[in-house]
């Protein structure tokens, strides 16, 4: 049996993707109390990796004490090492999968170590390239913006904001001062923000929760986030994703796969909101597309 959970969404997206074809009878768990209960042989624990403090965690320091093979799952190209730290301490589970082979480079270069680094490939990612061509869109709105946000001052609350450059409060208010007369800005929350959050931008901006792929491809002529995950699955289908990161110290592998335009300037801001970019995505699908990994063969060599 296996035993999943993570305080990160998107991770246990990725997990349950990763599982589909799995032989494996498998459990989600929302809070470690459920876990402790269960009476069933377990597996394996397979865990996101999310910052801080978080269920990701207990998992893995249960796992450790039972003596239970530990998983944890690194679904995009950011912040290594960070996702194991808390207070200075590094916290590594028995196995860290990765998505493809530039990600193991990274986490290696960020000092993880090599040998519990595995490659499990991005089923999520390659089921939304499958769907590619039913998604038959038209941009409706020719004068809405969307912004994506992220909980970049939440994640990072001791850290000024000289050492990122930019915060999500930043990155949104550059974008308010530069749009064009007309254009309508809706915020796209991050699954673990409050609309209260932003309530001095009430009266500026409009506020979705739900990610629906669909609305927001055709509902938004203008799309712009910093570093998330979504940017990723929307330069899929789109040529035209920008990613803003104001005065940034640090790049965006977004870019460097041919889905966003990733730009640091102000100035640059102006000029896309005039004229969009034009992006290329067909070297990232291909990769993903190429990689195939079977869940079971790979939790049986590591068992």
């Amino acid at each position: 049996m296996i035993i999943y959970g993570s305080d990160n969404p998107g991770a246990v997206i990725y997990i349950q993707y990763f599982l589909t074809k799995s032989r494996f009878e498998r459990k989600k768990i929302k809070k470690i109390k459920n876990l402790e209960k269960l009476k069933k042989n377990i597996n394996f624990l397979i865990t996101g990796s999310a910052i801080g403090k978080t269920l990701d965690k207990e998992i893995v320091a249960w796992g450790k004490r039972k003596k239970i093979p530990t998983i944890s799952i690194i679904e995009d190209w950011k912040n290594f090492k960070k996702r194991f730290i808390i207070k200075k301490k590094i916290y590594y589970p028995d196995f860290i999968f990765v998505v493809d082979d530039y990600a193991k480079k990274l986490a290696i270069k960020e000092g993880l170590p090599s040998k519990k680094i595995l490659i499990s490939g991005n089923d999520y990612l390659k089921n939304l390239i499958k769907k590619k061509n039913k998604y038959n869109f038209k941009i409706n709105n020719k004068k809405n913006i969307l912004f994506i946000s992220e909980p970049l001052s939440e994640d990072n609350p001791n850290k000024p904001l000289a050492e990122f450059g930019y915060d999500e409060f930043k990155t949104l208010d550059l974008i308010l001062k530069n749009r064009l007369k007309g254009y309508k800005l809706t915020v796209k929350l991050h699954p673990r923000e409050t609309i209260k959050k932003y309530f001095r931008y009430k009266d500026q901006v409009k506020f979705i929760r739900i990610k629906n792929l669909k609305k927001i491809l055709k509902n938004y002529d203008i799309i712009i986030g910093m570093n998330s995950m979504l940017l990723l699955e929307l330069g899929l289908y789109r040529n035209d994703i920008i990613s803003f990161r104001p005065n940034s110290n640090n790049n965006f592998y977004g870019g460097k796969f041919g889905l966003t335009k990733n730009i640091e300037k102000e100035k640059q801001l102006r000029n896309l909101l005039r004229i969009k970019p034009k992006n290329d995505n067909r070297r990232f699908i291909k990769s993903i597309i190429s990689t195939n990994i079977n869940a079971d063969n790979l939790l049986k060599s590591i068992k």
